[in-house]
């Protein structure tokens, strides 16, 4: 027997504002959009009876004593059967569509980009350390600057 606060109707529109009760605490009432995250916390806090559940490979809602699960899984609402609508309706979750596309650009060279990457960041390099350079420089010569202005006074 499935446990009625373990297992909910769910729908995947359905009002998140709905009150649903935790598995692990009858005393918690949550509502629907949080439920998840609810049950992250509250697992931590039941550890023994969270060994005891499983959660549905459909749905992950649905959390089921671990003697019901194969049950469970015959009967769950949101078991989905690929083979069923195998290729035959394209509005299916399981149809994948295929598009055979032909390179346009017949000309392109991936391995040139690269090549003036690499001329461009060793460029860019080269004038980041030749200004740190200059600015260094000329730090040093306006305190010598400064020092024999003073010195000279």
């Amino acid at each position: 027997q499935i446990i009625t606060s373990l297992f909910f109707n769910d729908t995947e529109n359905g009002d998140p504002d709905e009150i649903v009760q935790c598995p692990f605490d009858k005393n918690h009432q949550i509502r629907h959009c949080r439920f998840p995250y609810h049950i992250l916390k509250c697992r931590k806090n039941h550890p023994k009876l969270a060994e005891e559940l499983k959660a549905c490979p459909f749905n992950a809602r649905h959390l089921i004593p671990k003697q019901e699960l194969a049950h469970h899984v015959e009967i769950c609402e949101n078991r989905a059967d690929p083979t069923k609508s195998e290729g035959k309706d394209k509005n299916c979750a399981w149809y994948v569509p295929v598009v055979a596309r032909e390179n346009s650009c017949k000309t392109e060279d991936w391995d040139m980009g690269t090549i003036i990457n690499i001329f461009f960041h060793f460029l860019n390099w080269t004038v980041f350390v030749l200004l740190l350079t200059l600015l260094i420089f000329a730090e040093k010569l306006l305190i010598f600057i400064l020092f024999v202005i003073d010195n000279s006074i």
